[in-house]
């Protein structure tokens, strides 16, 4: 079969995605068209790239058009993705053309973490990258930018501490349609074992008769972990989105949480599945 993208490249149409994959139940795809792609967030990048990595393909990757394909390689989706799959010569004319700009405070490129020697030659950078984007693009104070940067390399930490395999982190500023607000989307999302199994070293006895959905309200609103207290991040960020305003959208297996604006949790079962964890956290500007 092939996978088609259309729309913005996020979470919804990843959902898709995944969907058709298991309405077809296979895990070959011939080629993953991509012309229909008109935007692209970090959350979709960040589980496209992971796809190439779950699934057998075959072919091709079919092109979006080159505004989009030229954000995708600053965005270092292309250079990571030529891990599983074929790239023509005009993604990699593309790549070699385009110019990333160190001194870009909208974007977070796709940063791929695998152990703690990543985390360690990382952090500096996600650390400066991230704290650009809080202070001067949402006008966070000092002491926000501080908690909210504390909470993302705990997230980070957390892929070779918990999920036992890679992962990978992206964000983006952007504006709100019709506004000159802005706000800052971020995806912190790995292939591993997922939430269910990171809570066995505490929770063993009960494994066999939790779902998913059971599993992810035990760790991201009781706050559960594989610990025996506490931990995964999870509160943090549930607090820093309902103090900005936010939204928290958690996947893992076969179920996700999505915390809106207004701090009321929705959970979803029986979803497709995928291995890992995948988090987007979304802050708006700070409007005083």
């Amino acid at each position: 079969m092939d996978l088609v993208l259309s729309g913005s490249l996020d979470r919804n149409q990843i959902s898709k995605a995944l969907a058709s994959l298991q309405k077809a139940n296979t895990k070959t795809v011939n080629n993953v068209d991509l012309t229909g792609v008109t935007f692209a967030q970090p959350y979709g990048m960040v589980l496209l790239l992971q796809l190439f990595g779950y699934l057998s393909i075959t072919n091709d990757i079919l092109l979006p058009n080159n505004k989009i394909l030229s954000y995708m390689a600053r965005a270092n989706f292309f250079s990571l993705v030529q891990k599983y799959a074929y790239l023509d010569d005009n993604i990699l004319r593309i790549m070699d053309q385009t110019v990333k700009d160190d001194g870009n405070k909208s974007l977070l490129e796709i940063t791929r973490i695998e152990d703690n020697s990543d985390i360690k030659k990382t952090v500096q950078a996600v650390f400066d990258q991230a704290y650009n984007i809080l202070k001067y693009e949402l006008l966070y104070d000092d002491d926000d930018v501080s908690s909210f940067l504390s909470l993302l390399i705990e997230l980070l930490q957390n892929i070779p501490r918990h999920s036992e395999s890679y992962g990978y982190v992206c964000a983006q500023r952007y504006h709100f349609p019709k506004s000159d607000l802005r706000y800052i989307s971020v995806c912190i999302s790995d292939k591993g074992i997922g939430i269910k199994e990171s809570l066995t070293p505490t929770h063993g006895n009960y494994m066999s008769v939790w779902d998913d959905s059971v599993a992810i309200n035990l760790a991201v609103l009781e706050g559960e972990s594989s610990k025996s207290r506490g931990g995964l991040g999870y509160k943090g960020a549930r607090e820093i989105v309902k103090k900005f305003s936010g939204t928290l959208y958690v996947r893992s297996g076969t179920a996700d949480i999505f915390i809106k604006e207004n701090g009321i949790p929705v959970i979803n079962g029986g979803l497709p599945f995928f291995p890992g964890t995948q988090i987007e956290i979304i802050l708006p500007q700070k409007n005083d």
